[in-house]
């Protein structure tokens, strides 16, 4: 390829120029000599354009020009010359499937000033791709659509405008390109088929799901209150060897889809799908581990929870959200229970009567941080529900104490909200 070679404090000027008549190779790199700058030039340097250059750099910048070229690195520093030789390939950082998206878009004519409107959150899940657009003029969707489907290499398009509603928590997708919203997403080694446009599926939840995975249920009968298509109950089926796993689920959707996960993921053996409210139930005394996993609270479910719980306790995992404490207000205050640094609370200290009074105490919390005030919001409500809900059982509320050995944060779930998860441990006293 040809460069021009010029003395390094005579390039900017030069360099300026050749941009402006597009004749630098923006694919090569610039080269350096001692005292000297080699500039890589592209295919379109015709004769003519040599023929305007050296009339431009004699007449602007006085610096006459050989016209000839040369195979030598040899030359006099009054001169430019050009050489031929062999370039270095420019290294370019790589872009994040956003900006892929946009220049998509750019290169297709896409209106610069709606650009800024094109969404900068999506969900995939398999070949399926959500994105979330809450305001675009529809002339548009399609447009975005297919640079979403060509960057990403998707199937199928979906925009979630309003996210999900009622007692299913069924998403309100609009379809834009694709006609099967079925798809099979893979995640840590598990296979979760599932309709787009009738089950929800949170990738915040990631880290939990995979938490599970690592959790040892050697032994163990476990309970899912609320399994939908597996979230919970395929991990810890594959990856945590229980005794055996009841997935409760009321949504007859996803209960069609937790069955075809689990032969997918050959775990028939390992977990029985029941279909049907969970408050209709009947098994008592049976698990020693239990997920609770619904939001925005399942705290209605608790003394559900317990019954089913084994008399000698285990671990109930707790899903709920918390409310961010407004810190605006000067003297707000948070009440919480009084809590070892592991979030122990002792049942023994509280009466009968449950004279919660004498073990609260009022804790000024505007100076902490939000996911601080969280935790302790959230440890203190989780405490406070279940030792309430534990009076319904005198055997277990007599015999067992309850404490939080793990609080985890696990994402926002609305503005000023946080869905958490509390590790409600029950033992014997």
């Amino acid at each position: 390829m040809f460069f021009l070679k010029i003395i390094k404090e005579l390039g900017e000027p030069l360099r300026q120029k050749l941009k402006a008549e597009k004749l630098i190779n923006d694919n090569y790199q610039f080269l350096h000599e001692e005292g000297l700058l080699l500039i890589p030039l592209n295919h379109g340097l015709t004769n003519e354009r040599i023929d305007a250059l050296r009339t431009y750099l004699k007449e602007k910048l006085g610096i006459p020009y050989t016209g000839k070229i040369i195979s030598d690195t040899e030359m006099s520093n009054n001169f430019l010359t050009l050489i031929e030789k062999e370039g270095q390939r420019r290294r370019y950082p790589r872009l994040s499937p956003y900006e892929r998206i946009c220049r998509f878009l750019e290169i297709r004519g896409f209106p610069s000033d709606v650009m800024p409107g094109v969404p900068t959150r999506w969900e995939v899940f398999g070949d399926v791709v959500i994105i979330s657009l809450i305001e675009m003029r529809d002339i548009y969707l399609k447009s975005i659509a297919e640079a979403f489907q060509n960057v990403l290499g998707m199937r199928s398009v979906f925009v979630d405008r309003t996210g999900i509603a009622g007692e299913f928590r069924e998403p309100n997708l609009e379809r834009i390109i694709g006609d099967d919203p079925v798809t099979t997403h893979v995640e840590n080694g598990i296979k979760y088929t599932f309709d787009v446009e009738k089950i929800m599926f949170s990738s915040g939840n990631i880290d939990e799901r995979i938490r599970f995975s690592t959790l040892d249920s050697r032994g163990q009968i476990i309970v899912d209150m609320f399994a939908g298509i597996g979230y919970f109950t395929l991990p810890l089926a594959m990856y945590s060897k229980p005794e055996h796993i009841y997935a409760l689920e009321k949504n007859p959707v996803a209960i069609r889809y937790l069955k075809k996960n689990l032969k997918d993921n050959k775990l028939d053996d390992v977990v029985t799908p029941i279909l049907g409210d969970n408050r209709d139930y009947s098994q008592i005394n049976l698990a020693s581990r239990i997920i609770m996993g619904y939001l925005p609270t399942p705290e209605s479910f608790i003394s559900k929870a317990l019954g089913i719980l084994k008399d000698d306790g285990g671990i109930i995992h707790y899903h709920h959200t918390v409310p961010v404490i407004d810190r605006s207000n000067s003297g707000a205050k948070h009440h919480e229970l009084i809590t070892n640094s592991s979030g122990n609370s002792n049942n023994n200290n509280i009466n009968n009567d449950m004279n919660y009074e004498k073990n609260i105490v009022t804790r000024d919390l505007q100076n902490r941080g939000t996911r601080d005030i969280v935790r302790q919001k959230g440890k203190c409500q989780t405490l406070w529900s279940f030792i309430e809900n534990l009076k319904a059982h005198p055997g277990k509320y007599n015999d067992l104490r309850v404490s939080i050995s793990d609080y985890r944060i696990i994402k926002s779930y609305a503005p000023k909200v946080f869905h958490c998860v509390a590790d409600v441990s029950l033992k014997p006293k």
